[in-house]
């Protein structure tokens, strides 16, 4: 019997999964189909007036839900945490209250049984965050053109922004690397969620313990002025703050796999009977 096979099923084809992914879904449509209505727009401008396709200068990179700054683009990184806990964490803590884990125990060591639920809660938390961007990026490739970002024209990324000359001379990679982040952060949210699983009882405050650790620390940025520390300004593409920097998201992706491992993994150990 291949463990881990059968939990990444549990954890990703279940029905929390489907409503994360439609909630994120029903987030970043209108601003797709808004985008679709402009770039009507735009080219019946150009046709009426004569001029050469060339004179749209916009692109897709550019003009795709991630890279927006609207309301909706903020409350979707907002409410990130909650959407990549939703499926695989909360999975995990009925798996708990049933006594589902306790019998895996009995048929598997208590280490691999952590490990691999670990790695698939991981799993669930990126693929429900990345879905939905994936899902607005395709939808918007296929009406807005995939050229390379002009600098001249306004983009949400600027020179100081982080990885602004992949930005404008490999968008695609740009976009790829974004979305990667995107499902580390979801997948680690989710796995700091479920360690908590291990010491608390009440399912609410398992569903939004990362979500409130989030916000903990927004409220600790904005009062330091440290809005480059701030997850919810740095997991977005657009960039929300210019002052992003790459070995920050990387010290606060290592210090979010330390604690939830070692909470989750010490948990496990400890919670023998539930």
């Amino acid at each position: 019997m291949n463990l881990f096979k059968i939990e990444i099923k549990r954890a990703i084809f279940n029905k929390n999964m489907l409503i994360a992914l439609l909630i994120g879904i029903v987030i970043v449509l209108p601003h797709t189909i808004q985008n679709l209505l402009n770039e009507i727009e735009i080219k019946n401008y150009i046709a009426e007036a004569g001029l050469s396709s060339g004179a749209d200068l916009t692109s897709l990179y550019g003009r795709w839900f991630g890279m927006s700054t609207d309301f909706l683009a903020i409350m979707f990184y907002y409410i990130l945490p909650l959407l990549a806990v939703y499926p695989g964490a909360m999975i995990y803590y009925k798996d708990r209250k049933s006594g589902y884990v306790k019998n895996l125990y009995t048929r598997f060591s208590k280490n691999k049984c952590l490990i691999i639920k670990y790695i698939t809660t991981f799993i669930s938390g990126g693929v429900a965050v990345v879905i939905p961007l994936l899902t607005a990026f395709l939808l918007t490739s296929l009406y807005a053109p995939a050229r390379i970002p002009d600098s001249l024209v306004m983009n949400p990324v600027v020179d100081i922004n982080m990885w602004s000359e992949l930005f404008f001379t490999h968008p695609l990679l740009y976009t790829l690397g974004y979305m990667l982040i995107d499902f580390i952060f979801g997948g680690l949210f989710a796995c700091l969620a479920m360690s908590v699983s291990e010491f608390v009882k009440h399912k609410f405050s398992v569903f939004i313990s990362s979500f409130l650790v989030v916000a903990a620390l927004s409220f600790v940025c904005v009062q330091l002025n440290l809005d480059y520390l701030n997850p919810q300004n740095f997991l977005s593409p657009a960039q929300f703050v210019t002052a992003a920097n790459g070995y920050v998201v990387l010290i606060e992706a290592l210090i979010l796999f330390v604690v939830s491992f070692s909470l989750f993994y010490i948990g496990g150990k400890i919670n023998e009977t539930f």
